[in-house]
């Protein structure tokens, strides 16, 4: 891999990333979500261009759903603006017309197994580009009117992975559930703890199918 960067944010801190390299008018109307997955993006991607985008996410922009979906409950018309917001790749739409940057993107939503699938696509992706691939994983606590659909998740997480084929960071390979999965925030942290070095292979995915990942020996 090349680079990664990794937020993790409690909700309720109103803290947001610094995001210089977008429009004022529209930073102002990202959700905490799109700024957070903008910003680990930027951060590895720099300048460059032409570099595959995978958004994977499983509730993606969720919350402004909901808003929409009570405005219309009070007969209230949502704005363009927030319509377009709201779909599952706006994150990676926003990405590329900030940027001028024509480079293919993807967005995925898997359940349990949406990281896994991400950094699956991205691996795919990066083989058939120029050996390059970014991987932008975001997701955050449900709104309360859906909060019982999933396992709580306590933490607003974004984390962006540039992997290269060359470099032969990580190696993804599919083996026998062994327990419950965490729910996709801590799956982001269990990543992140080989990233940093702290382990050198984690299980992510859920009880029905579970992944390794595990960091390539001859990497430092």
């Amino acid at each position: 891999m090349r680079c990664w960067s990794f937020r993790a944010t409690d909700p309720g801190a109103g803290e947001r990333p610094d995001l210089q390299f977008v429009p004022p008018m529209l930073r102002r109307r990202l959700s905490r979500l799109a700024a957070s997955a903008l910003s680990v993006a930027k951060t590895c991607l720099g300048e460059d261009q032409g570099i595959p985008v995978i958004f994977a996410s499983r509730h993606g922009e969720l919350a402004r759903t909901v808003e929409i979906l009570t405005s219309l409950a009070h007969d209230e018309p949502p704005s363009p603006t927030a319509f377009s917001l709201s779909v599952h790749n706006s994150s990676t739409g926003l990405l590329g017309m900030i940027r001028g940057d024509r480079a293919a993107s993807t967005a995925i939503a898997a359940g349990n197994l949406t990281l896994v699938m991400g950094m699956l696509e991205t691996i795919l992706q990066a083989g058939a580009a120029d050996g390059r691939a970014l991987l932008v994983y975001a997701d955050e606590p449900l709104p309360v009117a859906y909060s019982d659909a999933s396992r709580p998740q306590d933490t607003e997480v974004a984390l962006a992975v540039l992997l290269d084929t060359t470099m032969k960071g990580m190696v993804l390979s599919k083996n026998g559930a062994t327990r419950p999965a965490p729910d996709l925030g801590r799956q982001a942290h269990t990543l992140v703890a080989l990233l940093e070095g702290r382990a050198d292979s984690v299980e992510l995915g859920d009880s029905e199918q579970a992944w390794q990942v595990t960091k390539n020996a001859c990497v430092a």
